[in-house]
């Protein structure tokens, strides 16, 4: 076939035209997407940076902090000296509109959704820019990095699932350990990441794809903890970050249980630990028991938990396990001290787990299911992953030993494997932050606009189906 066959197709009674031609809605999509990123571009940067109590923490690198973040302000405090704020506020404004050019991009490939869809995307995935939200680019803390970091993760996430190949996998990965990084919060992408090789193996129908991607996770999670432990040893003598962990999955713990669970501890200092915070809990009202005076059930359960977790943790069970498991000489935050408080915490809260596990549980789902958005949100959640893993499920099987990109072509599985891996991510994250605080906004809208993108999406999908006849499909 001639060049001149393949670029125009002839009518039957008429001139050459393009066989191919740009979509009518595609130039308006993308002059209103545009439009949304400069408008919001112009309302974060004329609002200004806003230093945090929190910022100090990371211009002096503590200890308590994870690396990526201190280095960048530190960079640009180095680079341009007292207007490293406003320096930060560009690289965290600018990063996040790219961040989320991206992601939309590769929301509406994954998906095929039509570029209609696009600015609304830009809209939805910018709401933690805006100051009504958390306003996320202006703050001088973690996130004003890690959600443009997560936005990347998250377009990475959708294009491995849909093209398959390990380098997109192995990209994927690399971003997750950034976040880490970046936000210990972000431990749950590893999880993830583990699925994201199961998935692969299983859809190119071979162990050793699977093996491969997950070798690659591995080792992506090994540098990751090489580098926080090289930072800490350089910046502060000792390879461990202070350890926090047990003062926080023992709240919810000591928050639901009753005075006789004393007995489950035969350790002396486990029970004089125990019966000392729950006084002080009961005293205070900051138990399970008061929580009818904010509303019924389950929620009122949740906020009240909400509303005293700080003094659960910092002015009660901190102080008491300070003095019972770490007595002696040393500051609070000695690395010795926090060491021996963690491992004191830890075990109290595995022993009431243990004792009382529906009753946690059940706190936990009610905990999640609230940082979800309520009863309907989790409940089309559930739905959609059920729907997307069904659909994985139920596909015609590829050809054994065709590649991951191969098989999705065979299959069309491509969007539904994206659908589930993101709906998987945000569960994720909800599921680990319910273990050790409560599920609050702030810490679900990094995987909630992406999710929500995605449900838009396949909302607007599957009514335009409706409208076209089977044959047609």
């Amino acid at each position: 076939m001639s060049a001149r066959s393949k670029k125009f197709s002839r009518p039957a009674a008429g001139r050459p035209v393009p066989a191919k031609s740009i979509p009518a809605g595609s130039v308006p999509a993308r002059g209103a997407e545009i439009a949304v990123h400069v408008a919001v571009l112009a309302l974060v940067l004329l609002r200004g940076p806003l230093l945090q109590p929190d910022t100090g923490g990371y211009l002096h690198a503590a200890a308590i902090r994870p690396p990526l973040y201190p280095l960048l302000l530190q960079g640009l405090q180095a680079l341009f000296g007292a207007g490293f704020a406003t320096a930060a506020l560009w690289v965290q404004a600018l990063g996040a509109s790219l961040a989320v050019l991206y992601c939309g991009s590769a929301l509406a490939r994954a998906l095929r959704a039509p570029d209609w869809l696009r600015p609304i995307f830009a809209l939805v995935l910018f709401v933690p820019l805006l100051p009504s939200s958390s306003g996320v680019a202006n703050l001088l803390l973690s996130e004003g990095l890690a959600y443009p970091l997560f936005l990347a993760a998250a377009a990475l996430l959708l294009r491995a699932a849909s093209r398959g190949g390990l380098r997109a996998y192995a990209l994927f990965f690399l971003v997750s350990g950034l976040l880490v990084l970046t936000r210990t919060q972000f431990l749950f992408l590893y999880p993830v990441g583990a699925l994201c090789a199961v998935w692969r193996g299983v859809q190119a129908r071979s162990l050793r794809a699977g093996a491969a991607a997950l070798g690659v996770l591995a080792l992506c999670i090994l540098g990751a903890t090489a580098l926080e432990k090289g930072w800490n040893l350089l910046q502060h003598g000792k390879a461990s970050r202070p350890p926090f962990t047990g003062i926080q999955l023992v709240a919810a713990p000591l928050f639901l249980a009753q005075p006789g669970d004393a007995a489950l501890f035969a350790d002396p200092k486990e029970r004089r630990f125990f019966e000392r915070v729950h006084a002080a809990l009961r005293e205070n009202r900051w138990v399970q028991g008061e929580a009818t005076r904010l509303g019924r059930g389950a929620h009122g359960e949740i906020l009240h938990f909400d509303n005293h977790y700080n003094d659960i943790v910092w002015k009660t069970v901190f102080p008491a396990a300070r003095e019972i498991f770490a007595p002696g000489p040393g500051a609070d935050f000695d690395l010795p001290v926090l060491r021996a408080v963690d491992q004191g915490t830890v075990r109290v809260a595995l022993g009431l787990l243990h004792a009382h596990p529906a009753r946690c549980l059940k706190f936990y789902a009610y905990s999640l299911t609230f940082g979800l958005g309520g009863y309907f949100a989790a409940a089309t959640l559930g739905l959609v992953l059920l729907a997307t893993l069904a659909t994985l499920t139920t596909r015609a099987a590829p050809a054994r030993g065709a590649s991951a990109r191969g098989a999705e072509a065979q299959t069309g599985s491509g969007p539904a494997a994206a659908a589930f891996l993101v709906l998987a991510a945000h569960l994720a994250n909800g599921c680990l932050v319910a273990l050790v605080e409560p599920v609050q906004t702030r810490y679900m809208i990094y995987t909630a606009t992406v999710a929500t993108c995605l449900l838009v999406a396949l909302a607007v999908l599957g009514l335009r189906s409706l409208g076209v006849p089977r044959h047609d499909r």
